[in-house]
């Protein structure tokens, strides 16, 4: 039984929790196949592949800046960050997937620390790239290497 469904809300379709979800479970697999560019529903796999939702539910997975998952790109499923409870809207961090957004999007999450533009983790600084460091997706770690490297 599915502990989520796509739900109407007020800036349009929501994931939405209906039965409670332990931290580190896994909330759902993340089908797709893989392209070569990005868009506004891809997640970023490489510096040239992104995996594209091909019309299965989680495009509809949105941002917060405060999420309660995280997308594990390698592992090709969206987990829980902490317990998130019946009525909270399943989100994630878009930074953490993306070094560059497709189409970048003024955040309305109003969480506390709302970055207010999303657009990706290369224009993020130094102490908010920190605060999302445990989230990010491999492909993201290896980039930040590579910029670390090529700064020193």
């Amino acid at each position: 039984m599915s502990k989520t469904a796509i739900e109407q809300a007020d800036f349009g379709q929501t994931i939405r929790c209906v039965l409670p979800i332990a931290a580190g479970e896994t909330i759902f697999p993340l089908p797709g196949r893989v392209v070569p560019a990005a868009d506004r529903y891809t997640v970023q796999i490489d510096a040239t592949s992104h995996l594209d939702p091909d019309g299965h539910d989680w495009r509809l997975t949105n941002h917060s800046c405060q999420p309660n998952a995280v997308m594990d790109v390698d592992r090709r499923e969206l987990r829980a960050l902490r317990p998130i409870a019946a009525g909270e809207d399943i989100s994630f961090d878009y930074n953490t997937t993306e070094w560059s957004m497709a189409a970048p999007f003024a955040c309305e999450c109003r969480e506390p620390g709302c970055l207010g533009t999303v657009r990706g983790f290369r224009f993020l600084s130094h102490a908010q790239r920190n605060a999302i460091a445990g989230q990010l997706s491999a492909c993201l770690r290896g980039q930040l290497m590579v910029e670390t490297l090529a700064a020193d």
